[in-house]
């Protein structure tokens, strides 16, 4: 059971539970519950465990904005503690927000150009093309000079980003009644304790909500579509973003397997932003290798700043 979600990243629950979120950006994340169910059916496109703890089922489904995972325990036997299972990148690390929800953080290392490396390579262009009408193609004595401009010197940096958040928790009863419910955090796993009692109304429903630290696409979508206006000027961006991604070792070989120039990065990226079916494993692949080594300053020269924000952080 696959879901694309509206900003183009994808929800999959396996038939043994295992729920992956994935995104153009970043690493997947992995979640499943703890425990080996007595019984598990798909019913009207989510995913139904019996039985992963005592007395306890759990429905997976896929959501507008990452996924959810309710816990339903059916009776007072049932466990007062549900467990997931986290799959996160190496060095990801889990933590507790005032609100209750959990924060998903994560290492991403970006080669980035300093703002004088790409002041250079913006004003060496400029005096090449600064005078290129948007209907002149460039000369052949034009990309000689552009070919002759030295790549931009980067260096990596390694910044720790919020990538997802486990939502606050919430438990009901069969009366509507709210019950306290909090997460306890054990390295990759996460737990929801239920404080039901001899109060409270079986079943008692409860939800872990996995939900991406994302905004909206409409500046992305935006950006995107003004690339095809004023072909001087995306010709500048692209000759601008080409010499820094040229020199970032890390992206390289990503960048020759989707074209080795920016308007075939470009064209695949809008493809991706509007149907992610449309490209191969390959391409989507070598984009998000792209996209996470090259770093927000190739996007800021492009123009496209808020599909970099979109991809890894609000």
């Amino acid at each position: 059971m696959t879901a694309v979600l509206p900003d183009g990243s994808t929800t999959t629950v396996s038939a043994t539970g295992i729920a992956t979120m994935s995104r153009l950006i970043g690493p997947e994340i992995g979640i499943s519950p703890a425990g080996a169910p007595s019984a598990t059916e798909l019913t009207d496109g989510a995913l139904v465990q019996s039985d992963v703890a005592p007395s306890t089922d759990v429905v997976t489904r896929a959501t507008s904005d990452g996924l959810q995972m309710v816990a339903v325990l059916n009776d007072q036997s049932a466990s007062r503690t549900v467990h997931f299972d986290l799959d996160l990148p190496d060095g990801a690390h889990l933590t507790t927000q005032a609100d209750g929800s959990v924060a998903i953080h994560v290492p991403i290392t970006e080669e980035v150009a300093s703002e004088a490396e790409v002041k250079r390579i913006s004003d060496a262009v400029d005096a090449v093309l600064g005078n290129l009408a948007d209907d002149q193609p460039v000369t052949d004595e034009q990309q000689s000079a552009l070919d002759s401009i030295k790549p931009a010197k980067t260096a990596e940096i390694t910044t720790t980003k919020r990538i997802a958040t486990l939502a606050a928790p919430w438990a009901v009863d069969a009366n509507g009644k709210s019950v306290d419910t909090h997460y306890v955090i054990n390295g990759n796993a996460v737990s929801q304790v239920i404080d039901a009692n001899s109060n409270t109304a079986f079943p008692v429903t409860a939800d872990p909500s996995v939900l991406w630290w994302i905004g909206t696409s409409a500046l992305c979508v935006a950006e995107i579509a003004s690339l095809a206006v004023g072909a001087a000027k995306v010709v500048r961006a692209f000759a601008k973003a080409d010499k820094i991604v040229k020199s970032a070792k890390a992206v390289i070989k990503a960048y020759r397997a989707l074209g080795g120039t920016m308007s075939k990065v470009v064209s695949l990226l809008k493809k991706y932003a509007k149907r992610r079916s449309s490209l191969t494993s390959a391409q989507i692949k070598a984009l998000e290798t792209f996209i996470r080594a090259v770093g927000r300053s190739v996007f800021n020269v492009l123009g496209l700043g808020s599909c970099y924000s979109l991809a890894t952080t609000r």
